[in-house]
């Protein structure tokens, strides 16, 4: 980073905590599976419904969320997203019924997606020049990891203090979640700036969209293994979301034990294991990418098969 390196952290920073901490609403079963259902009044099946619904609204929203990133302003775009999704959880945290959470959950998708996931990531590479984007996006990552690990382990803390039966537990849970969007949203006005996605857009060769384009790359095999693995990155997500209800159920953990347990799972391993893989690809002896990958696979296979023996 070049001139006022000092702003270009910070806002680094904002944008990357803002794009990572804007998910957890959406995802808050992965930690509070249980609470939703004893305090919300939610079966396990409407849970999944209103995961489900969030999930495919995402699929259709992330394409165009890329036009939202080259058209509109990042400042605006980023500024509203956050304070909307705050929004929206104040209204999640009065309890609403089933179909008016389902109704928020497409909003999310709105809000998270298609105006702010794109966004963010641009906002963030436009910070620097091209030599930078290796260290921006690493950065970026890294600070995203530390704002949710941060806040989920606050938001766990605060959750403790409270009565097992204390509907009001899960309610500030999701108020702080709100609060923290909004303020962050605040916080994105005055220090995102539109100026780089114009200076961008000016020095950027126009191309128009070709159904074309999409097929070529859909010709490539490597589309597919990348899409396989992606695929399979998103399977254990998938699996590791049910973390804390499978401790409480099937190991006898106590819910708070158990969803600081979801939170190391989801959260902080998340967040350091992204970088390690990169380490250990760049600087290890195997050297390779697809190497990798195929014996964390198989680490991964193992350990979830362990994880079942063990209740057999």
């Amino acid at each position: 980073m070049q001139h006022n390196s000092y702003r270009r952290w910070i806002t680094l920073a904002i944008i990357s905590f803002s794009g990572g901490v804007s998910f957890d609403l959406a995802y808050l079963r992965y930690i509070y599976q249980i609470p939703m259902a004893k305090f919300m009044g939610f079966s396990n099946t409407e849970i999944g419904l209103i995961m489900s619904t969030f999930g495919i609204a995402a699929i259709i929203f992330y394409a165009p969320s890329g036009v939202i990133a080259d058209k509109f302003s990042h400042r605006k775009m980023i500024t509203s997203a956050m304070i909307i999704t705050g929004l929206l959880g104040l209204l999640m945290a009065t309890y609403p019924p089933l179909w008016v959470m389902l109704c928020i959950q497409v909003a999310f998708a709105i809000t998270t997606i298609l105006m702010l996931w794109s966004v963010s990531i641009k906002a963030a590479s436009l910070l620097g020049d091209h030599s930078e984007q290796g260290k921006i996006m690493g950065w970026m990552e890294g600070l995203r990891g530390v704002g949710v690990m941060s806040l989920a382990v606050f938001t766990m803390w605060v959750f403790s203090r409270f009565a097992p039966d204390d509907s009001a537990s899960l309610k500030t849970v999701i108020i702080i979640y709100s609060v923290v969007y909004i303020l962050l949203g605040i916080l994105c006005w005055f220090f995102v700036s539109d100026n780089n996605n114009l200076r961008s857009a000016n020095n950027e060769e126009k191309q128009s969209f070709q159904l074309s384009d999409i097929l070529a790359v859909l010709r490539i095999s490597t589309t597919w293994y990348c899409s396989m693995v992606i695929f399979g990155v998103f399977t254990i997500y998938a699996i590791l979301s049910y973390s804390t209800n499978y401790l409480t159920e099937m190991y006898g953990m106590s819910l708070v034990a158990a969803s600081y347990m979801g939170i190391v799972i989801n959260k902080i391993f998340r967040a350091l294991c992204g970088p390690l893989g990169g380490i250990i690809t760049t600087y290890s002896k195997v050297k390779s990418p697809t190497r990798v990958v195929q014996i964390l696979s198989i680490i991964g296979l193992l350990a979830l098969t362990a994880l079942l023996v063990t209740k057999l």
